[in-house]
Formats: structure tokens, sequence, C-alpha cells
């Protein structure tokens, strides 16, 4: 059922662009697609080489030099406004190709495609429902016939040749047809007959004629006089499969990639090719000249061991949402640390910050413990790279040189960016091991234990964030309950505003209470201090006494 429905809305996509072929290995543009999906997706095919394989036939040229109007139109060089508006025109009138607009003949235009005025204010078809274009499109419909014909005659610079197809595959309807001895003509609902006599190399139709059920397949249009001679020769290709203008048929999908055939799982293989290329396109934008100093072998290691999804993603590509991200959105503006209140928070800074330093070393150490069980780091390689990537700065032995990493940044370790200088440091950690798989496991456990930090910083915000929305309903339970007690000492417009009880007026929002309390709280205690000035201040006392025994 989803594969008739695809076929469907192809077919029809293809009537919409004005082509025949495949688009998605045409080689022109159709900038006039006004289809979303179908157009996004013959836009990636096109970027990624992807070749998708469809039945081309559909709408087949008919006739030898025959073409899709919009196909013509693009490489006269019609913009792109132009060619919807020339599409437009094309729909309304039904046709796709030059032979949908020529004559029998397949010399002159047809006058109905130039006579528009006559023709109704919306065109139906089969395939689509075109409203009648203004004069603006019009005027670049008559563009085209012109650069199309010769001046004045309106006979095609490039006449059609024979027929490529069968009678009743022609789109186009024609009041006459023609065999190689036969006329054909319907009228009134009938088809009539008449032998086509041929005297001293001249043809002419005769008199006497018959009625038949249908025209033959091999029929052509024919354009015919009033005398009865018949203009039209009989002109059709005996081998029509092996012509250029109708393209066998062709079934099944079959996909590359990159020049690559697609094998095994679809999905995954284009996944990993685009991925790849895309990857390797956005660093080398980014790294610019020191992109090639980068190691990305441990890169691909460090996220085979931790997949780079939700915040470890937005960390790796520099806008998680730390307060000096959100200061650059203007989202806020303060960009320091929610927690310890005095640094800049950056990403860097979740694993530096005072309030989580400690368990920061500890989430790191049990970190390491787990990758490198068997080994023991006397020299404290392991905590000389974690104070590097949180200090940014180099903090290894002076033993080590690190050339290659001070040209890509000591800020870039903890996204996985490391040179080659890390391979003697890795062979002295875990000599039989390679050097790249060693470190791309430190990486990727040092993405485990920044993960962890975040996770711990955002449960303490989450919890101080709890803590003062509870304080705030706490105080805004409170402020009514005093307010509510004093409600016959208030002026009847302030009384208008409140609710029936407390509770009811408890159901709206905590920031429409609170709005609530800011207009009218001091009004109110105005009010009651001008009446009695000991009340306010006693029923508060009583109120907070009678909370505290409650809790």
């Amino acid at each position: 059922m989803a594969g008739n429905i695809t076929k469907i809305a192809i077919h029809h996509w293809k009537w919409q662009l004005g082509t025949g072929k495949n688009p998605f290995e045409s080689v022109y543009k159709y900038p006039h697609d006004e289809s979303k999906w179908f157009n996004e997706l013959r836009k990636f095919t096109v970027q990624y080489q992807v070749k998708v394989n469809i039945e081309e036939a559909d709408y087949p040229l008919q006739r030898e030099n025959d073409k899709y109007i919009m196909e013509l139109a693009e490489d006269l060089g019609f913009r792109s406004c132009e060619l919807r508006f020339l599409n437009h025109c094309r729909l309304f009138l039904n046709v796709i190709s030059l032979s949908d607009i020529v004559n029998e003949s397949g010399r002159g235009i047809d006058p109905t495609v130039t006579n528009f005025k006559k023709l109704p204010g919306k065109q139906l078809s089969d395939v689509c429902i075109q409203h009648k274009p203004d004069h603006t499109k019009w005027s670049i419909w008559f563009r085209f016939i012109n650069l199309i014909t010769n001046a004045r005659q309106h006979t095609l610079k490039q006449p059609l040749g024979a027929w490529c197809v069968n009678q009743d595959q022609i789109r186009k309807k024609f009041s006459s047809y023609r065999t190689s001895n036969m006329l054909f003509k319907a009228e009134e609902g009938k088809i009539y007959a008449k032998n086509i006599h041929k005297v001293a190399g001249t043809e002419w139709v005769g008199f006497s004629q018959e009625t038949v059920e249908t025209i033959p397949v091999d029929a052509t249009p024919c354009l015919q006089s009033y005398a009865g001679w018949p203009y039209t020769q009989y002109n059709k290709k005996e081998d029509m499969h092996q012509d250029k203008c109708l393209p066998a048929a062709k079934s099944g999908i079959i996909s590359h990639i990159r020049q690559k055939r697609i094998n095994g799982n679809s999905a995954q293989f284009m996944r990993k090719v685009i991925q790849t290329e895309l990857i390797e396109e956005y660093y080398q934008q980014k790294l610019g000249d020191v992109y090639n100093k980068v190691q990305w072998e441990v890169f691909q290691k460090a996220l085979k061991q931790k997949k780079a999804k939700g915040a470890l993603l937005k960390m790796l590509h520099g806008i998680c949402a730390t307060k000096k991200h959100l200061t650059k959105i203007r989202l806020t503006i303060h960009p320091e640390c929610p927690c310890c209140k005095q640094d800049i928070e950056d990403q860097h800074h979740i694993l530096k910050c005072k309030e989580r330093s400690h368990e920061t070393y500890i989430a790191f150490n049990e970190e390491m413990k787990k990758i490198f069980s068997e080994i023991k780091d006397t020299e404290n390689i392991l905590t000389q790279i974690f104070d590097s990537i949180v200090l940014q700065s180099n903090q290894m032995d002076v033993v080590w040189t690190f050339q290659e990493q001070n040209e890509i940044g000591w800020d870039k370790l903890l996204t996985g960016f490391v040179s080659q200088d890390w391979q003697k440091v890795m062979n002295k950690l875990v000599p039989d091991k390679r050097w790249t798989e060693t470190m791309g496991k430190i990486v990727a456990g040092v993405w485990r234990t920044w993960l962890a930090m975040w996770r711990l910083r955002n449960s303490s915000l989450d919890t101080n964030t709890r803590y003062c929305a509870q304080m705030i309903d706490d105080n805004n339970r409170l402020s009514l309950h005093i307010i509510y007690s004093l409600r016959e000492m208030l002026s009847k417009s302030v009384q208008q505003t409140m609710k029936r009880t407390v509770m009811e007026h408890l159901q709206m929002t905590r920031e429409e209470v609170s709005n609530w309390l800011l207009m009218y709280t001091e009004v109110i205690k105005n009010s009651i201090e001008n009446q009695d000035p000991e009340i306010w201040q006693r029923t508060t006392d009583d109120s907070i006494t009678k909370f505290n025994s409650e809790e």
C-alpha cells in the first residue's frame, strides 16, 4: 500500500516539475519545484550522490526532437521566478512537452495555447488543479513561445519529427488520425473511417466512409484540408523502444552514495558515509590549519567508548547551556557560576568549580580505575592529564614536549583534540597497547566525569530552585491569610479583586498570586493601619503562630 502511494506521489510530482525523466538523476535543477519533502529529498540525493532509479514511463517524449517545456526553458536561461510563472501557465494549459503545444504537423503552434482569454478560470486535470494565471505570468509564457518559434510565423525553429508513441498514449486529443491507408475522424461520439488513395504521388481521401469502434494504436494525428487532402504524411517510428524519445522503463531501486554501493543496513551505511564527510567538513572549517595535526583516530576511539548525545554533544560543539553561553545568546545577563558565584561558568568550569572540585577528582579516579584496573600509575600521569584538561594548560612533566598540542590548544583537550605528542606518554603508561586506543579511553573517561559533574551541578540548582519556590508559596499563603482575615476592613474596590476564599485565590498560578500581592499588599496595609495601627501586626503574629503550629 505504501509503495503504491509513493508511486502516485512521484507521478504527480513529476507532472508538477514538468518532466518524465528521473528527477533524482537529472542534470536540471528545477528551481520552480514548489514541493517540500520531494524537493529536499532530491537536494539530498544530489549533494551526497545517492543514486535512485525509478520508472521513467510517465509522460514520455512523444516525437523526435521533442523536449520538456520546463527543461527547455531552463536551458534558455529563464530565472527562478520566471520559471515558476511559466510553470503555472504550463500547468493551467495541462501540457508538459513541445508535442503538447504544436499542431499535427509538428511545425506550428496550436492556437489554443496562445489565446488564453477564451480559456476557463480554472483548468482541471487528473493530476492537479491550477487556477488561471494573471497577465504577468502569461507574458513569460509568450516570451517562451517567441524564443522557440520563428518571428511572426509561429513555426518551430526545430520542427518535431516522427511519432514515438502509440495513438492511445498521445496526451493531446486531435480531430483526425491516419494510418498508411486509412483516415479516422471522431464526430458526435462516433468514429468514421475513410480510405486514403494515392494517385500520381498525391494522397486524397475517398468519399465513402464507415463506422469503426476504435482508432488503431499505430495511427498518428493528421491535419486534413477542406478538400479532403491529408496535409500530414504517416510518419511513425517502427522500433519505438530503441528511440531516445521513449526511455525504457526501469524497475527496482538501486542506490549508491559517493560512488559506493549501499549494502547491509542501508540507513547505517548512508549515515556513516554522510556523517564522516560532514564531520570532516565542519572541523576543517572550525580548526583551520591545525586540523591535520589532530589525531582523529583518538577522537573516534573516544566516541566508540562514549557516544556523544545530549549535553555531551552540546559540550563538544561549545553550545552547552552554561551561564557563559546563555549570556552569549542573550538568555541571561550574568555569566557567573550559579554555584560558586565567583568565576565565569564555561564548560571547563564545570570540572573546576570549587563547590564540586573534590567530587570531580573522585569521579575521575573512579573512571580511571574502571578502565586501567591493572596498571600502576606511579608517576601520576593520569592526574597530570586531568589537570591539563581542567586548567587548560600544560601540567605535564617537563620531560615531555608538546609542540603540536600547543598549536592545537590545551583548551581543546576536553573535546578530544589531541596531537601526536601524546604517543610517548601513552606508551609509557600502557606499553602493550596502541596509544590511540589508550588515549581514546582516557578522553572517554574525562567525558563521563564531565557529565557526572554536569548532572551534579544541575541537581544542586534544581534543589535550590525548588526550595525558593516553596518559600515563595509559603509567603504567599501567609500573606493571603492575613489579608482575608481582615477582609471586612477593606474597601469595596479592593474586595472586588479578591476571591471568595484563600484556597480559591491560591488556585491561581504562583506568578499571578505574587503579582496580586505586590500590587495590593502595601495599599491594604496602609488602609488597615489608618483604621487601627496595631491590628495588622497583631494579625500577622497570630497567623505566623498558627502556621508554625500546623507544621
